[in-house]
């Protein structure tokens, strides 16, 4: 297995996701600028692709990736890998992973 390419944080964020024949939702566990381990009830293929929805907050619109692969499953947790989204949103995201830097983790 390959190292990652960033440091995960834990997190519990609500988000939801659709692919080709499966649309789901679940709680994002860890999370990078890279990627994501969500826990979710839903099984989709690993290598299939996903578009995702990220709450970061109640104030704000949701994050939206548009395309972000899925790496692997175990048990209820999907991984997934983050290929495409907006340059707003990758600087949202990495604001936002900026936030959790500072925090001590649990």
């Amino acid at each position: 297995m390959l190292p990652r390419k960033a440091q995960r944080y834990a997190v519990q964020i609500p988000t939801y996701f659709t692919g080709e024949s499966l649309t789901g939702e679940g709680t994002i566990v860890n999370l990078s600028p890279e990627g994501c381990a969500i826990l979710s009830q839903e099984n989709p293929r690993v290598s299939s692709y996903l578009s995702v929805r990220i709450d970061l907050s109640d104030l704000e619109a949701p994050l939206l990736i548009d395309l972000a692969a899925v790496r692997w499953l175990s048990d209820e947790k999907i991984g997934l890998e983050f290929i495409r989204m907006g340059e707003p949103e990758q600087q949202r995201l990495r604001q936002f992973v900026q936030t959790l830097e500072v925090k001590p983790q649990r």
